[in-house]
């Protein structure tokens, strides 16, 4: 991908012919969503607890991303029981009504993963439950939206979070869950201890007697699965709450990393001052080091959100936090590359205080990865046909584009609510190495592809160095049958060799531009 710290100038054709150039912080568009849609997940007739967890993966095998929601059914005899269900995406960012599989889940859902544990190419779902005997619920998924029943593996005691990764090396998934509680192996005599718990996939959808993952006695909260040593093996990252809900002023947390498989201390933890309410792993600074992304409250008395930010040192520690505040509440995070820049950007479950309304209005809000570890303004876009917190959140490509989308599960409707990305991107198609003689006209250079508005060809501007020292010229454009547009250049090298050809692509309409890049051997024929 393009990232823009590489490159010192941009350039562009005008319309007289002149070449130029283009101020960086101009190439990508401000991320943007069209309106909401709104998808039942079950009934809403109240009272109950509605939809409160949502995850994105193709379950039909249609090609077409699908989201599964966890929740309870909204009805006038509360049924004591959770429902995991498919809304089946159609492909172009819309969904259809949920298939329902046979039996319940206790009523207690703290969270939802998405694999395929038994690896028949069907993806399962694996939900966790805030029991006192902590479980984990594993859902074999048969390939067209429904589930088998579920089967439940003892994982700690209230187990908040999981995650799933092949810890071990035998190319199995296995589960990493985060436990609140202190706990004991089910069935041995061992010492209780806060610890998290580590269940080794058989194969078949089954799992071994939980074992221990090391974190320094500290109950958690929230778990991830991710590099963090450089060793190449997963690792587990843990969020822990250290002071809970229940005190509202000057919460804080911990994040530290663990290794699942091995018994070896835990990590340092890194403090957070503020209450964790989302966690996730992605490469935020682009070191090549995983980082952490959360979602916190500074307290509970008013809209003191802040998106926090921990940079990896490689080693398995974080460096202490950047926090980025948010004008609302925090329930979750996401982090995805929502304007095609190369750089993975957040998005917050949260509420829109703008509207005055008694009740709160459901929203997400988009933080920009302007690189180097630093974000721009949030940006908030409202989900106002429900009227209470949303609950969790999940990016997935729900209408075939290269963007992504984003979903959030709406407790009060018993619904969930998608946001269809149409930021205006140029997207880069993959380069490959092309020979030509030394003088040719018209030849194709580059591939891309365009979200939003479809332009004509005429509404580009094209820059090409040749990578020869020669001064840049004009390409032109021409459109596939396959929605993509391709570069054509011309030119004559003084000699064979290879050469890395630089072209940017400008739509001035839409005030952008964007880096791609050929590779050419030059050779006599």
């Amino acid at each position: 991908m393009f990232d823009a710290r590489r490159f010192k100038t941009r350039a562009a054709i005008d319309a007289r012919g002149t070449v130029t150039p283009l101020e960086p912080r101009l190439l990508f568009s401000a991320v943007s969503f069209a309106q909401p849609s709104y998808y039942a997940a079950g009934i809403r007739t109240p009272p109950g607890s509605g939809a409160q967890h949502v995850a994105a993966g193709d379950f039909n095998n249609d090609g077409v991303a699908d989201l599964v929601v966890v929740g309870n059914d909204v009805r006038l005899v509360t049924v004591v029981g959770d429902y995991v269900r498919v809304l089946p995406g159609r492909g172009d960012g819309t969904f259809g009504a949920p298939v329902v599989s046979p039996g319940m889940l206790q009523p207690h859902s703290s969270s939802v993963a998405v694999a395929d544990l038994n690896r028949d190419g069907n993806l399962d779902a694996v939900v966790s439950e805030d029991t006192t005997e902590g479980l984990v619920y594993v859902l074999l998924g048969n390939g067209d939206g429904t589930f088998e029943p579920a089967q439940s593996f003892h994982s700690g005691a209230n187990s908040r979070d999981v995650a799933v990764a092949d810890f071990n090396g035998d190319r199995v998934p296995d589960l990493a869950v985060a436990d609140a509680s202190p706990w004991a192996p089910f069935g041995t005599r061992i010492a209780s201890r806060y610890a998290g718990a580590l269940l080794i996939g058989v194969g078949d959808g089954t799992f071994e007697r939980e074992r221990f993952i090391d974190t320094g006695n500290r109950p958690q909260h929230f778990v991830e699965a991710g590099d963090v040593n450089g060793d190449g093996h997963p690792d587990t990252v843990f969020g822990q709450v250290v002071i809970g809900a229940g005190d509202f002023v000057a919460p804080e947390s911990a994040v530290f990393a663990s290794i699942a498989f091995l018994d070896v201390p835990a990590r340092p933890p890194t403090t957070v001052p503020a209450a964790i309410t989302g966690l996730r792993l992605a490469d935020l600074d682009g070191d090549g080091k995983l980082d952490v992304a959360t979602s916190a409250m500074r307290d509970f008395l008013g809209n003191n959100a802040v998106a926090a930010t921990l940079a990896g040192v490689g080693d398995g520690r974080f460096s202490p936090p950047k926090l980025f505040d948010l004008p609302a509440v925090a329930n979750d995070v996401v982090v995805a590359d929502f304007n095609a820049h190369g750089r993975p950007d957040q998005a917050v479950s949260s509420d829109d205080g703008r509207w005055g309304r008694p009740t709160p209005v459901p929203a997400v809000f988009t933080l920009e990865n302007l690189g180097r570890g630093a974000f721009g303004d949030g940006q908030i876009f409202p989900l106002p046909d429900d009227g209470n917190y949303p609950g969790r959140l999940t990016a997935g490509r729900f209408n075939r584009d290269p963007l992504p989308d984003v979903a959030v599960a709406l407790p009060n409707s018993n619904r969930v609510g998608v946001l269809v990305n149409d930021t205006p991107a140029i997207i880069p198609g993959r380069s490959g190495l092309r020979t030509v003689p030394p003088t040719f006209s018209s030849t194709a250079l580059a591939r891309f592809t365009v979200t939003g508005p479809r332009p004509t060809v005429d509404a580009f501007q094209v820059s090409i160095r040749w990578g020869d020292g020669t001064a840049a010229t004009a390409g032109s454009i021409v459109a596939n049958g396959d929605g993509s547009f391709t570069v054509l250049g011309n030119h004559t090298y003084r000699r064979a060799g290879l050469y890395r050809v630089s072209i940017v692509v400008g739509l001035p309409q839409a005030g952008l531009a964007r880096h791609l890049s050929a590779v050419l051997r030059v050779v006599q024929r």
